[in-house]
């Protein structure tokens, strides 16, 4: 799978505010194909180098839409395959 982290700017190249990404939990939602960092209750993903090496605690994993297309792409139905 092509990480999409490479390919994109850091969403902040200063230290990051985890309040930012943190949810009602507590938790930080970090995609597991790609390593970018949910914006809590959006579809905001967050490319973060400073967390990739080393994530802050209270991490859990998830798919960004990107990731979550390449990954289940097979299992999408065909157009053919719909039932009226």
């Amino acid at each position: 799978m092509e990480n999409h982290a490479s390919i994109e700017a850091p969403a902040n190249p200063a230290t990051p505010d985890e309040r930012r990404y943190r949810d009602a939990d507590g938790l930080i939602t970090m995609c597991i194909g790609c390593h970018r960092m949910q914006q809590p209750d959006t579809d905001n993903w967050d490319v973060i180098p400073q967390w990739e090496a080393s994530p802050p605690d209270q991490v859990t994993g998830g798919l960004c839409i990107p990731c979550f297309q390449e990954q289940y792409a097979r299992y999408r139905p065909r157009s053919d395959d719909a039932v009226a």
